[in-house]
């Protein structure tokens, strides 16, 4: 191995028990006494921190747990409510859909309600004021929809179309603590809080815990109902939750209320994720023109399990053998869970009869009730497996 002179005379100098200069250079940027002796301090204090030394960092927040037993003592709050069951007060909320369903005329209808005191798809509300701010309409568009409810001239509606804030949060702050409203509407998230990267969880969280910070504090327990977009695609891939907003899922954790808005056929549906109460089943969402509001005409879920009865019923009173589930799902073209659902219904009800003991040697088998085997075939599996014909006596 070769050694350059400068690496020698470093050897020479250790096995003389001089330092080199290296060494020497590393001590002096090594903490003296005193900082390492803070340093241990800082450590120690903190390994051995008890409440009546009091040794706690200012910027460190205790955790303040307290006893169940406590808590069950004290009187319970019940949850308070701008829209019953519903928009919970100061409370954060999310109307999304998909582009040109109809949230912002949802959120106008529901702004109507608040200001007059009327229901809401049917739910009682607290009458207050309401403040829209709109950064997608001009003023006038927003007066004309209003005119068209037939609103009185000086509804308790206060609108503001305008380029986002520098710092949202704080203008959202100001504007609950000034101003009051019982109900908030933002048109739309992303365009006012200007959210760089919707996707990234750690920027959406960080955001709305301020967001919700203000919210939760506002004087007059505002809710604030943000407009949102559902993920493009969604619907293909026939995700209908949570799993369908754009953006992060922190975005949509951070919310109290949850109404998802869609439309198939001309036809608009509304179902909610509630935090607090029950959610709403989605349901058919009927536009009055006449008033410019909207109401609930039933539920698509009790809709779709009638239409799956009656084509079960339909499809049983023309075969002459009693059906197993796996031919009536064929024949039946709804949903899996909806004709099994309507299937055990129409048991339940008396209209159907089923037979078997639900194995595979002897599956359930179902026919509309007093409908017995006819000797002539028909449709279904009567006629695909007839019974063995007696014997004859013949060899074949």
């Amino acid at each position: 191995m070769h050694y350059d002179n400068d690496s020698i005379d470093e050897l020479q100098k250790l096995q003389q028990g001089k330092p080199s200069q290296n060494l020497a250079q590393n001590r002096e940027q090594e903490p003296g006494p005193g900082k390492r002796e803070q340093e241990n301090s800082v450590c120690q204090d903190t390994d051995s921190y008890s409440p009546e030394k009091g040794h706690i960092k200012a910027n460190v927040h205790r955790l303040n747990f307290q006893a169940l037993g406590k808590l069950m003592d004290e009187p319970s709050v019940s949850q308070k409510w701008l829209v019953d069951g519903m928009l919970p007060k100061g409370g954060l909320g999310l109307l999304a859909s998909f582009p040109k369903v109809g949230k912002s005329t949802v959120s106008r209808d529901l702004a109507r309600c608040i200001a007059l005191g009327r229901p809401f798809l049917g739910q009682d509300v607290e009458k207050g004021k309401v403040s829209i701010l709109t950064l997608e309409d001009i003023p006038s568009e927003v007066t004309d929809q209003f005119r068209g409810m037939g609103l009185p001239e000086s509804p308790d509606i206060m609108i503001c179309a305008a380029t986002p804030p520098e710092d949202p949060v704080r203008s959202l702050e100001i504007h609950l603590n000034e101003d009051r409203p019982a109900l908030l509407i933002i048109d739309t998230l992303v365009r006012y809080f200007q959210i760089s990267d919707a996707n990234d969880y750690s920027k959406v969280s960080k955001c709305f815990d301020s967001i919700l910070k203000v919210v939760r504090s506002s004087p007059a327990q505002t809710h604030v109902l943000m407009l949102h977009h559902r993920r493009k695609g969604s619907h293909q891939r026939k995700e209908d939750g949570v799993e369908s907003i754009l953006g992060s899922t922190a975005l949509s954790a951070s919310m109290d209320t949850i109404l998802l808005l869609s439309e198939s056929r001309d036809v608009r549906k509304i179902r909610t994720i509630q935090r607090y109460g029950h959610n709403l089943e989605e349901s058919f969402l009927n536009f009055d023109e006449d008033s410019g509001g909207f109401s609930l005409s039933g539920s698509k879920v009790v809709a779709d399990l009638g239409k799956a009865k009656t084509m079960i019923l339909d499809y049983l009173s023309k075969v002459d053998c009693p059906e197993p589930e796996s031919m009536i799902h064929q024949h039946v073209r709804k949903r899996h869970g909806d004709v099994v659902d309507a299937l055990r219904s129409l048991v339940n009800a008396g209209k159907v009869s089923r037979l078997g003991l639900g194995g595979k040697s002897d599956p359930f088998r179902y026919s509309v009730t007093d409908h017995s085997c006819s000797q002539n075939p028909g449709i279904g599996s009567c006629s695909q497996s007839s019974s063995p014909e007696p014997d004859d006596g013949l060899p074949f």
